[in-house]
């Protein structure tokens, strides 16, 4: 028996140790490279004969584990001077991937990335580490193994990306000079596939994103772990020589000007060799005005390793919108970058910033008010002349041109309908850029109005402000059997309710509705998307009525797997017939409801297509299309609603078609990454709707998650410091209405007693809330904002003014801890904390430190402040309309202004630290 044990046990051991052999053999094993023949073009695509092999590495493992992935391949090449790589980063959810990293040398492994180390000797402590993100980001440092870091380290590495429907290619060329290495027959590399895994659920809407990462080794834990990297041969016998290798270290637009007789914008660039090889390149600047590519200028240039600055001076000829990016190419090649940067601020280079009529529609004011905000230097401001025509006659014409300035129509010279005003901006007689803005004149219908005020970014019910905290009512059908739940959720606080499509009993709904005091809208659209094999029962629809192909009719008839399968094998043209065919059975049926709500005081508006971006998206925006002129045909008087899922595709097409636009964000807490922390999720994306509010002039809505979701997706839901931490921040980015999901979804005592609680407070704030936005610049320390990457301060805060002139400060924690806090701003008098106790009326008095006050707030805690401040001298050149503070997309300026940009900025400085 003893026997017998003794033989397994060296079985065994055996056995551990073939395994141990072979995977240390399969993980060691040298990767042989050859010397390429021709080098390849860095442009993005692998298309050169240096990738037309069998990829150097096909198969990644996820880190920490022996699961595999073949969805990167790599290409691995040299020659005397540069070690080229290609790689080709499958993602079936490409159109789904979101840049979050832009500048270089910003955190470019949170993005579609690979990471390269490469160690050019296995006997040195020395490696170096590149990340090319899918948008053509880099991130560069110099290491050792002892764990020293040299983040500031910029190399002259060429890289272009291209993407696909499927995924994205690449291709990077390192010179090899830059290892201090004379031969590189022992280098050793590690890779990492950084993959935007994105989950979607049914309907298309994103469930989950995370980044998940596959290395060139199984179990790798540490991708700096240098054992676990790979050796190269093949490489070596040979002293790298040193390349021309030039660089654009910096470019920024600096503004028109005019120069003799023509204007003219100027770009400054910052060039240099970062080789100490000197040489000649092509620069190009090339323009997008969403036409095409252009390049708009030409030049030889000579670079030496010193920086040389260059300024650039590109001719006008059109006054439109663009993208400029530089480019260094090589003399004999221009396909060939050899450096490349493009300018993300381009904001100096819109003559017109924005141009939109204040209101959605005028009728009893005096005048319509069109705000217009321009792009040009004082000295051509100071000669420019701004005409306005009313249906090709003139109308106005103002000289003195402002930044920033409201023309005012008298009613009287708008006809009845739509009008068309042209906007034209002229230098010396030329005309510079010309703008057309739609004006709507509808007759005044007195406690029936609702308008969009799109100026202050709120909703105007009859003349006044209105904040909607609302509930979508999915189990509320408008019958008699109902009411003890309207009465019930008018105990609760809240002011509007979301009829949905089932509340069959329209009448009976608004009349529980207005007997209570509710507010209504409307979520009744038609539905020819998803439930289309319930349309026949549902409407008693006659398919030979239909005016649809005969192909069409017959497999609508006799295929028993046509509208199961109608997504997939129709194509685009024919799924918009059958839809706007099935639409035009149903319509009578929304006329009706339209005809219906019009005429109740309590009716608000109509919540457009939901979710248009989800799947099928382009029939779901057309059929958006359809509703809104069905409904704005009969009842031009009440806004439209457009809610997406966290994402609104590029162009005004899709948000055109409502006047409020909305997110829908249902965070998961506790169950890791961005969903799991309930203000960080719902600041991240109030901040990219809040743009794209800004930049279509639309009012911003939220809708919130009412604690949770479902078992499955949300099987612990939110609390009630996470509910109120949720509707204060996206309150503090610019939600001017709160419509919760749903009724059904609201579970718990403590889910209820957040709701109340929001409601009530919502109601105290709302005439700071809706005064308009105060333009402000938040300084936040230490911590930085950049939304687009995800970077939030520890407490978010934004500063509002109640009409008597006080001022409201509002401020979020969005971490799960207690933070230690400080608020300055300049000139504070007197501060009172709100909502003591939970009482929404009550406040206390707060010890001012000069212009400053001290708080620790709570995990997930949210505050709410009175400010009274000392009259303050203006600010040099403030002269209320002259101008507008810079805002770049990603600059320090949070909270909910400037949205006109009119006066100077009030600065607040938040300082945190963990308490």
């Amino acid at each position: 028996m003893r026997f017998i044990t003794r033989l397994f046990r060296k079985s065994v051991l055996l056995a551990c140790m073939v395994v141990g052999v072979r995977g240390m053999t399969a993980d060691s094993a040298p990767m042989a490279v050859t010397n390429c023949a021709t080098p390849p073009v860095i442009d993005g695509v692998l298309s050169d004969s240096a990738w037309q092999k069998p990829p150097l590495v096909d198969e990644l493992f996820l880190k920490n584990s022996n699961q595999s992935s073949s969805a990167t391949r790599v290409w691995m090449t040299f020659d005397r001077q540069y070690l080229y790589l290609g790689f080709h980063c499958a993602n079936s959810n490409m159109s789904r991937v979101i840049q979050r990293t832009f500048d270089h040398d910003s955190p470019a492994y949170k993005d579609d990335s690979v990471q390269l180390f490469v160690r050019p000797s296995a006997a040195r402590e020395r490696y170096d580490l590149f990340v090319l993100s899918f948008a053509n980001v880099v991130y560069d440092e110099q290491c050792t193994t002892g764990g020293w870091r040299n983040r500031g380290w910029t190399p002259p590495l060429r890289s272009m990306t291209a993407q696909q429907a499927d995924g994205w290619t690449a291709e990077l060329a390192i010179p090899l000079f830059i290892f201090d290495c004379d031969d590189f027959g022992d280098m050793e590399i590690g890779l990492v596939r950084n993959y935007n895994d994105i989950t979607l659920d049914v309907y298309g809407a994103l469930q989950e994103e995370k980044i998940v990462a596959y290395a060139l080794s199984p179990d790798t834990k540490n991708f700096h772990d240098v054992s676990r990297f790979r050796p190269v041969k093949g490489a070596g016998g040979f002293k790298p020589d040193v390349p021309f290798a030039p660089q654009v270290v910096a470019a920024e637009i600096a503004g028109y000007h005019q120069q003799d007789d023509r204007i003219c914008y100027v770009i400054n660039a910052l060039l240099k060799s970062g080789s100490p090889m000197c040489g000649m390149a092509e620069l190009q600047v090339v323009e997008d005005d969403g036409r095409a590519e252009t390049v708009r200028h030409r030049e030889q240039v000579k670079l030496a390793p010193a920086e040389s600055r260059l300024p650039i001076i590109i001719p006008v000829t059109e006054f439109r919108d663009r993208k400029v990016k530089l480019l260094l190419v090589a003399p004999d090649n221009p396909a060939n970058v050899l450096a490349f940067n493009e300018i993300t601020d381009v904001s100096a280079l819109s003559v017109i910033r924005r141009a939109f009529a204040g209101r959605s529609f005028y009728s009893s004011e005096d005048a319509a008010d069109i705000i217009l905000e321009l792009g040009l230097p004082d000295a051509m401001l100071a000669k420019a002349i701004l005409k306005v025509e009313l249906a090709g006659q003139p109308a106005l014409e103002c000289k003195g041109v402002r930044t920033v300035m409201t023309p005012k129509l008298p009613l009287k010279m708008l006809a009845p309908g739509d009008n068309q005003v042209d906007l034209r901006i002229l230098v010396d007689g030329r005309e510079l850029a010309a703008r057309r803005v739609n004006v709507l004149r509808l007759t005044p219908r007195p406690g029936y109005e609702t308008k969009a005020d799109f100026i202050r970014g709120v909703v105007l019910k009859d003349q006044k402000p209105f904040f909607p905290v609302g509930i979508c009512c999915h189990v509320l059908y408008g019958n008699e059997d109902d009411a003890w739940r309207f009465d019930f959720l008018k105990r609760i606080g809240l002011n509007t309710l979301v009829k949905m499509r089932i509340a069959t009993n329209t009448v009976s709904f608004m009349n529980l509705a207005e007997a209570r005091g509710f507010n209504v809208i409307t979520w009744n659209y038609p539905n020819v998307d998803h439930y289309m094999s319930a349309l026949p029962k549902l409407f008693n629809l006659d398919f030979q009525d239909l005016a649809v192909p005969a192909r069409i009719k017959e497999a609508m008839t006799n295929d028993p797997q046509f509208w199961s399968g109608i997504h997939g094998t129709m194509a685009l043209p024919e799924r918009l017939l059958l839809r706007r065919a099935l639409y035009e059975q149903v319509e009578p049926g929304v006329v009706k409801e339209v005809e219906v709500l019009r005429d109740y005081k309590n009716f608000v508006g109509y919540w457009n297509v939901d979710e248009p971006n989800l799947i099928n998206s382009d029939d779901r925006i057309a059929l958006a299309e359809w509703y809104w002129k069905t409904t704005r045909r009969h009842d031009p008087h009440h806004p439209q609603f457009l809610l997406y899922s966290m994402n609104i595709p590029f162009g005004d097409n899709w948000t055109r078609w409502g006047d409020i636009l909305g997110f829908d964000i249902y965070p998961r807490p506790y169950t890791g990454g961005l969903l799991s922390e309930p203000g960080l999720y719902t600041a991240y994306y109030a901040c990219q709707l809040r743009e794209r509010c800004r930049r279509d002039n639309k009012i911003m809505w939220f809708v919130p998650l009412a604690n949770m979701l479902d078992l499955g997706r949300t099987p612990i839901g939110m609390s009630k410091a996470q509910m109120l931490c949720q509707a204060y921040t996206a309150i503090i980015y610019g939600a001017r209405g709160l419509l919760y999901f749903a009724l059904n979804a609201v579970v718990g005592e403590e889910a209820w007693d957040a709701l109340s609680v929001i409601s009530a407070r919502v109601s105290e704030l709302a005439p700071a809330l809706l005064n308009g936005d105060v333009p402000q610049t938040v300084k936040y320390t230490p911590d930085n904002f950049y939304p687009r990457e995800q970077k939030f301060p520890m407490i978010n805060a934004a500063v509002f003014q109640y009409p008597a002139g006080d001022y409201l400060l509002l401020a979020a924690n969005i971490m799960p801890f207690a933070v230690d806090t400080k608020f300055n701003l300049r000139g504070m008098r007197q501060a009172a904390r709100l909502f003591e106790d939970e009482d929404p009326k009550a406040q206390s008095e707060i010890e001012l430190m000069d212009e400053s006050f001290a708080e620790k707030i709570e995990p997930c805690g949210t505050r709410a402040y009175r400010i009274k401040l000392r009259q303050l001298p203006a600010a040099a050149g403030d002269d209320r309309g002259s101008g507008e503070p810079p805002r770049p997309a990603d600059a320090a300026t949070a909270g909910a202004g400037p949205r006109s940009g009119l006066g100077h900025p009030l600065p607040v400085e938040v300082a945190a630290g963990v308490s």
